[in-house]
């Protein structure tokens, strides 16, 4: 079916005299559309080896040089060699990963899931692995797989342990902050599961035998009756002092011209960006922001900098003095933007 779908398309483009006007452009990207639908097809359909699964599968590299183009060619016509390099590369890979056997004790064979990314410490001691629904998600979270996830963390089918990796501390991928890649499912982790043992780069966090309460759950949306405010790029913003014993975050919702909307959905949005001003001290810190999850609550104060037994408690965090005084969003392009909306979320513990 494959080839004969390909002796067609060939056929009918040979016999237009001009292939480049609009009625036959369209017809082309359609002929083409079903051929690549009929090839998938007829993928599905060969019984293939565990090799050539693997060689044709894996993630490879094919879009920056010739000779990557020529490697990808080799791994699919080489399928053993392949998968073979593959398992080399695993196993020499496996060998530089390392949990300490007082974390390997706690765990005792018990259900984990990792956090935030790396899984070679499951592959390597065969861990109980108990994933939520997306846990590696490189270019950018957005509300709906937040929701998802946060779902999983509020179901009985969550794990009794995270195993958090604090190798790249409180940063996350594109120097993003860390507890904002997921504003509503690290809110349910941190009331969820406490820390219990740190060795090395890892923190072992226990599943609580009742969470910790907090008075509004975050939302992925303005909520009604706190004040929306309009904001200015590269103009500082003063942050309010709540209550004790909250979290202060900001939820923002940027606003696109007609250029940004379309950039934004045939390719990607252009960067933006955080900067934090604290008190007592001239240090500035910088952050990306993910645009599309802004609106679930940037977190602001008390801004935790880096990652430990203390500051993975939430109890500890409700506690901690509010550091930042006032921030500044910043953006790549403001022909993109005509600006942003901002409302203020307090992450108040819930008297008992």
């Amino acid at each position: 079916m494959f080839s004969k779908y390909k002796i067609i398309i060939y056929k009918i483009l040979k016999s237009q005299k001009n292939p480049f006007n609009s009625f036959q452009i369209t017809s082309n990207i359609l002929l083409i559309i079903l051929s690549i639908f009929s090839s998938s097809i007829f993928l599905k359909s060969i019984d293939y080896s565990r090799d050539v699964k693997l060689s044709l599968l894996s993630l490879n590299p094919c879009y920056w040089s010739y000779q990557e183009y020529k490697t990808c060619f080799l791994n699919i016509i080489k399928p053993v060699a392949y998968s073979n390099n593959l398992l080399e590369q695993t196993s020499f890979s496996l060998n530089n990963v390392s949990l300490d056997k007082k974390l390997l004790n706690v765990l005792n064979h018990n259900s984990v899931d990792i956090y935030p990314w790396e899984l070679s410490e499951v592959e390597k001691y065969n861990l109980t692995w108990k994933s939520r629904p997306t846990f590696q998600s490189y270019i950018s979270y957005t509300p709906w797989i937040d929701l998802q996830n946060n779902r999983f963390w509020n179901s009985k089918e969550k794990p009794k342990f995270i195993l958090w990796d604090t190798k790249l501390g409180i940063k996350s991928i594109d120097d993003r902050y860390l507890f904002n890649d997921e504003p509503i499912s690290i809110i349910t982790i941190l009331t969820n599961y406490k820390p219990v043992v740190q060795e090395f780069q890892h923190i072992l966090l226990e599943l609580r035998n009742e969470p910790i309460l907090i008075k509004h759950s975050p939302t992925h949306f303005f909520i009604n009756g706190p004040t929306i405010f309009n904001g200015k790029f590269n103009e500082n913003i003063e942050v309010p002092i709540p209550d004790s014993n909250c979290i202060t975050r900001v939820k923002i919702k940027f606003d696109y011209t007609l250029k940004g909307y379309l950039k934004n959905f045939l390719f990607k949005a252009d960067a933006q960006g955080i900067v934090f001003n604290f008190h007592n001290t001239p240090e500035k810190k910088f952050f990306r922001l993910i645009p599309r999850n802004s609106i679930s609550g940037i977190w602001i104060n008390p801004l935790v900098t880096e990652i430990n037994l203390y500051t993975l408690d939430i109890e500890n965090i409700l506690k901690t003095n509010y550091n930042v005084k006032s921030f500044m969003i910043i953006t790549e392009d403001k022909k993109m933007l005509k600006g942003f909306q901002y409302q203020w979320e307090y992450l108040c513990a819930k008297d008992i």
